[in-house]
């Protein structure tokens, strides 16, 4: 008796996400004077075919530059701790993406020298999906003083 054979088709699928972080205002060509407001875009892109489910992003500034104002969507956390949270972004389908803005007020004068400011993501896929690493994402900016 020849041996006998079945195909079975299946399909797999990938979870995925890029990583975004760029200075809105004052445009990224020249610094923020002392007292302007800094605004920052995050942006998280699902570069994958299964949704985002939940979508947890993290905003990481100085102190010592900068003093938070707002952001939109409102974030869990509006104390000027160096940190802003926003507990789920998601979820986000395949193909689609999502915009943050954190807006700051420039508190001192980095003239010469840039400081950074980062956002973290850490997205779950759905239950049967293994889990993402988290990505960062860092922007340099500069702010300064008016002189004579």
């Amino acid at each position: 008796m020849p041996p006998k054979t079945n195909t079975v088709i299946y399909t797999t699928s990938a979870a995925g996400f890029t990583l975004a972080k760029t200075v809105q205002a004052p445009h990224n060509t020249r610094a923020a004077q002392v007292g302007e407001t800094v605004v920052f875009r995050l942006t998280v892109v699902n570069t994958g075919d299964v949704t985002l489910v939940t979508v947890p992003v993290a905003d990481l500034y100085s102190t010592n530059v900068l003093a938070y104002q707002s952001s939109v969507p409102v974030t869990i956390d509006n104390t000027n701790d160096g940190a802003i949270h926003w507990a789920n972004v998601g979820p986000i389908s395949p193909g689609a993406s999502t915009n943050l803005f954190a807006s700051f007020t420039a508190i001192a004068n980095r003239a010469g020298s840039g400081a950074a400011n980062s956002v973290i993501a850490s997205p779950a896929p759905p239950a049967n999906q293994p889990p993402m690493p988290p990505k960062t994402n860092t922007v340099i900016y500069t702010t300064s003083a008016a002189g004579f």
